[in-house]
């Protein structure tokens, strides 16, 4: 087999490497495909095979897993995904928590697994719109474990791929550029965007208590084991009561976890409840 090939026993080692670092499991199948990618990294890593660049990212404090992760996570994403979840976000959720929070006239909202933010602007923009919360301090946190797709959350600047199941009650959240849209300043002030690996406690413990976590197609793509421990971090973050957004192929079903089902849909939204309010 050529070096510029990733050989199986290549993958191999990948795959363990990227399994104990951020719990995400790697699908065989998509070993072609990921060699070819990873293999674009070869001129700028300064490496011409396949063995030199994973001894390369194994090395303590390598600068390449940040490009490696980038590479190897899925990002697909786009504003209102799933709306039918988010339908039921806007119209039941968010007025149970106006009337919880209304002393504070804050809501927080924490997405894990916001790829390039698509997901993080969608809430704002429906949190800011929404006449429930008109004057609150809404706040929406975005993190990713690829710094690439942070940078790209941060510029807040989407070509129209991003726009396929766009709403028309937000068109003018958007304002025109060139080649797409940007998010407009009030939405943008809303979110805050950083770099984060969803298995590091002491990161995690940085997001402070949020009222609803959107982690949403993200688990599917990690062991078991890494999930349980993901979901011990959102658990700890949500407030009593605070809801778990979950993907529509996902279930807590088969998994050690702490939450309880929620009663709004047959959508996957879990909620936190303390003893007492069990």
């Amino acid at each position: 087999m050529s070096a510029l090939e990733m050989s199986v026993d290549e993958f191999e080692r990948l795959r363990k490497f990227v399994s104990s670092e951020t719990g995400i499991v790697l699908d065989p199948a998509a070993r072609p495909a990921l060699g070819r990618k990873l293999r674009r990294r070869f001129s700028g890593a300064r490496v011409g095979s396949f063995d030199s660049y994973l001894d390369l990212l194994f090395s303590p404090g390598s600068r390449e897993l940040h490009h490696a992760l980038s590479i190897v996570t899925t990002n697909e994403t786009y504003f209102f995904r799933e709306w039918y979840q988010l339908s039921v976000f806007r119209e039941t959720i968010l007025p149970r928590i106006a009337e919880e929070n209304a002393r504070s006239r804050r809501i927080a909202v924490w997405s894990a697994g916001c790829s390039s933010g698509e997901e993080a602007y969608s809430v704002a923009i429906m949190m800011k719109r929404h006449p429930l919360l008109e004057g609150w301090d809404v706040r929406v946190i975005g993190t990713d474990i690829s710094r690439d797709m942070v940078r790209h959350a941060r510029s807040a600047e989407y070509s129209e791929s991003s726009f396929r199941t766009m709403r028309p009650e937000y068109e003018d959240c958007f304002e025109p550029l060139p080649r797409g849209r940007k998010v407009r300043t009030e939405f943008r002030e809303a979110c805050r965007f950083a770099t984060m690996n969803l298995l590091d406690e002491d990161s995690i413990s940085l997001i402070g208590a949020v009222d609803i976590v959107l982690c949403r197609n993200v688990l599917i793509y990690f062991s078991d084991e890494a999930k349980t421990k993901v979901l011990s971090g959102l658990y700890d973050r949500l407030r009593d009561g605070g809801y778990l957004l979950l993907g529509h192929s996902e279930s807590l079903s088969r998994l050690e976890h702490s939450f309880a089902h929620g009663d709004l849909s047959k959508e996957m939204i879990y909620r936190r409840f303390s003893e007492e309010l069990r």
